[in-house]
């Protein structure tokens, strides 16, 4: 009898395997066609987007001891279940339906993490479970990664970065009553009284690091610690990763920034939402930052600060770190921007598509800006099919410090100075706020963009 119901287990756990590898291959087979058809007909040439290969193996955090009961730690538990699975090549590990606390979840190589619809993943508020990185700008990530390659988050779960213990929050953004709330819960008001602080180190956080970097070259880890709260780190974090796919899950409440793939090859995220407060600081939506090769397509943005932003800087592998990018069929719902280039363009930027994007409720709809010490080179930028509403204040904004002269053609730009803009596509919206010029400042060059089809 027993060897019976182990057989018995066995088929139905290879059952369970060949059936996930048909619906996975169904899958990717069908995302596949989405990224051939997104990709054809651009205005430059675009690489083929490879997608992870994720290997069929599947375990379930659940086996290694997680329990979701919204009390108990799970941060060994899932790392030990990603462990195991790189260990074996790769597979899905998978969060079931479930409120599940933990704290950073490191990702691997040909790792697949499923956030299954129901599934609540929780980050702990305790600021010791997030060590302090070695460059000492930010706390390790809630979600990270690092010279990966074939690496995927999906899903119809949630992941809650229990972002209220780490934000200031602006009081010229609350009403009164939602203001007096927010103090009376504890933590720190600067002494102008225009902003709120979670505790009395987050606040002072700046200016004991300002000062410490001042007095010594190079301070430890622990002292840097001393300003943990302080250093709020992004949600999910990639770095030179290669081959990555995010598809369907839900990001909300988060420390800051959301997305932030960094110098990271084949990217494709779709359907994915980001659930933010419209005052909730510095929580951009998507910061797509010295990529290649990316296709961003079909997801929902809430956010505090810029909602979909382009950024590069300089990189001494490429002529051009962020280039073949291709934005579409997103919605952005307030924020400072819907489509956001810069504030760093000094890497170079290259063959960007954003098409058929709504924009509703944002202070601006596509906004191009560069500090002065941070432009860089940027051409052939295609904006298409863009649809605003409720737009607080500009339609377009080029921000620049100063101005210079400029010769302009009705197609593009051409500037007098080298290395600069070479073409900017023609912008079409249909919004009743656009003007019919704005002007750009970035790579050091301002020029007169003339903006056709707004009306």
């Amino acid at each position: 009898m027993k060897s019976n119901s182990r057989r018995g287990v066995v088929l139905a756990l290879l059952m369970f395997s060949a059936l996930s590898k048909s619906v996975l291959a169904q899958a990717f087979a069908s995302i596949e066609q989405e990224i051939k058809a997104y990709t054809s007909n651009l205005p430059f040439p675009m690489p083929q987007i490879r997608l992870p290969q994720i290997p069929p193996n599947h375990v379930n955090i659940v086996e290694f001891g997680a329990l979701a009961d919204g009390h108990t730690m799970n941060t060994k538990a899932i790392n030990d279940a990603i462990r195991a699975c790189a260990k074996k090549g790769g597979g899905t590990v998978i969060i079931s339906a479930g409120m599940w606390l933990t704290g950073p979840i490191e990702l691997d190589n040909n790792i697949e993490l499923r956030v299954e619809a129901g599934a609540l993943v929780l980050f702990s508020h305790r600021f010791e479970d997030y060590p302090v990185l070695a460059k000492g700008d930010r706390v390790t990530s809630p979600i990270h990664g690092q010279g990966l390659a074939n690496v995927a988050i999906t899903g119809r779960g949630t992941f809650n970065g229990n972002g209220q213990h780490w934000r200031p929050v602006k009081k010229e953004k609350l009403t009164e009553g939602q203001w007096k709330e927010l103090v009376a819960s504890g933590g720190e008001v600067t002494p102008d009284g225009k902003m709120w602080w979670p505790s009395r180190e987050a606040m002072n956080g700046e200016a004991y690091l300002k000062n410490l970097r001042a007095t010594k070259k190079q301070p430890t880890p622990e002292e840097i610690a001393a300003a943990r709260e302080f250093l709020r780190p992004t949600m999910l974090d990639l770095t030179d990763c290669r081959y990555v796919l995010i598809d369907g899950p839900t990001f909300t409440n988060t420390p800051g920034w959301v997305l932030h793939p960094t110098e990271c090859e084949d990217v494709v995220i779709r359907d994915t939402s980001i659930v933010n407060n419209w005052w909730g600081q510095n929580t951009d939506g998507a910061d797509i930052s010295g990529c290649r090769n990316v296709l961003f397509y079909r997801n929902v943005l809430d956010a505090g600060d810029d909602g979909i932003c382009m950024k590069s800087s300089m990189s001494s592998k490429h002529e051009f770190a962020l280039e073949n990018v291709v934005i579409a069929d997103c919605i952005v719902y307030h924020g400072h921007g819907g489509f956001v280039m810069g504030s760093n363009t000094d890497g170079g930027v290259r063959n960007i598509s954003v098409r058929n994007c709504t924009f509703m409720g944002t202070d601006i709809g596509l906004r191009f800006k560069s500090a002065r010490d941070r432009g860089g080179k940027v051409e052939n930028i295609y904006i298409d099919g863009i649809r605003m509403k409720d737009i607080a204040t500009s339609a377009i904004l080029f921000d620049r410090p100063f101005s210079l002269i400029c010769t302009t053609t009705a197609t593009g730009i051409i500037s007098r100075q080298k290395n600069a803009f070479r073409t900017f596509g023609t912008l079409t919206s249909k919004t009743s706020c656009a003007t019919e010029q704005e002007k750009l400042w970035l790579s050091g060059v301002l020029s007169t963009l003339r903006s056709r089809g707004c009306h």
